[in-house]
């Protein structure tokens, strides 16, 4: 046997060999079946692993879809607790300032007051005229937009099984005005006239002034008078008076105004009303640096009565208790009343 030994000696010479621990070191390999069996479960396990990292993505954006509807209903929910709490809170301070009804006494200028009269039912004991006269079959006209800004109103009355419905008058035939100018200042006619095309415009309301009259204002003016009036409603008296006439102008009142009511089943309506203006008194204001505003502002706010407003606290109103002569106007507030005031119930049965 060749060796690497340079001196020919063999390296394994007398090595023994222990064939025990060959026999322990004996490897047994497994049978067929059982690597078959082996095979098939590492298959199955691979399977399993592919699937659930298929799955996995899907799995991912079920639970994000799914987490994301819970936010939104979430987000919804407490957007919606909002949302209703807001608008009972407006509905309550609305409902507040329109429903309660002031009988207190106006101060329109230093020396000058008015009352806002009273929302009576019908006097007079003189029947009804026959139902329909000049009924429309809608409004005949349409209230002024909503101004841009707010402000406080209120109602002379309310509709019995409604309170947040104030009684107005019907929309669908016309309001016919008639006047007493007995006292009238000089341009009292012109200052009605403008002040009866403000409240029309306002509330939709047609608004009719027919002429003049020499009936006198009472407290207890029948609201139907054939023999003066004819088969219709009394219309609405604007009477230029004095505390010698109307005793309710005694002192320092310078104005009333109001309306008759007619409680029916489907409702309660005004029929006809009245204005006193204190024509001695508003002229004496007249005179006066500024008194043709303040006279403006007494007459806008009688009519505001007749039509159905009454007093706010809030002084960039009309209807607000005083004056200090600058407003000319209706404001925001009383604009949103006179808006509601005109958007009554037609009551063709009268």
């Amino acid at each position: 046997m060749a060796s690497d030994d340079d001196r020919g000696t063999d390296p394994f010479e007398g090595l023994q060999l222990d064939e025990a621990f060959v026999q322990r070191a004996a490897v047994t390999e497994p049978a067929a079946a059982e690597r078959i069996a082996h095979l098939r479960r590492l298959d199955a396990e691979h399977r399993r692993l592919e699937r659930q990292r298929r799955a996995g993505p899907d799995r991912h954006q079920k639970l994000y879809r799914s987490e994301q509807r819970r936010r939104l209903t979430r987000w919804l929910t407490a957007l919606t607790a909002v949302v209703i709490i807001g608008v009972l809170l407006s509905w309550s301070a609305i409902r507040s300032r329109a429903t309660r009804v002031e009988q207190a006494i106006d101060r329109a200028a230093p020396e000058l007051a008015l009352t806002d009269g009273s929302s009576g039912s019908v006097a007079g004991g003189g029947g009804r005229p026959p139902a329909g006269i000049e009924e429309q079959r809608r409004p005949i006209g349409d209230p002024a937009n909503p101004p841009t800004d707010t402000g406080p109103f209120q109602f002379m009355a309310v509709q019995p099984k409604d309170d947040t419905k104030p009684v107005a008058y019907d929309p669908c035939r016309p309001i016919h005005i008639v006047v007493n100018d007995r006292t009238a200042p000089p341009g009292g006619a012109r200052l009605l006239q403008q002040a009866v095309a403000e409240v029309a415009t306002a509330t939709g309301l047609d608004l009719v002034i027919d002429g003049s009259t020499d009936e006198q204002p009472s407290d207890n003016r029948p609201s139907y008078q054939r023999a003066r009036y004819g088969d219709r409603w009394a219309p609405v008296l604007v009477a230029w008076s004095d505390p010698a006439e109307s005793p309710r102008l005694a002192g320092d009142v310078a104005g009333e105004g109001g309306s008759a009511r007619l409680e029916l089943p489907a409702g309660t309506v005004y029929v006809t009303g009245g204005v006193s203006l204190d024509g001695p008194q508003i002229a004496a204001a007249m005179s006066r640096p500024g008194g043709t505003v303040v006279a403006r502002t007494i007459v806008l706010h009688e009519l505001g009565h007749l039509v159905g407003l009454g007093h706010v606290n809030d002084p960039t109103q009309v209807m607000y208790p005083t004056t200090d002569g600058q407003l000319s106007d209706f404001g925001a507030g009383d604009r949103l009343g006179l808006r509601q005031v005109g958007m009554g119930r037609c009551f063709p049965e009268i």
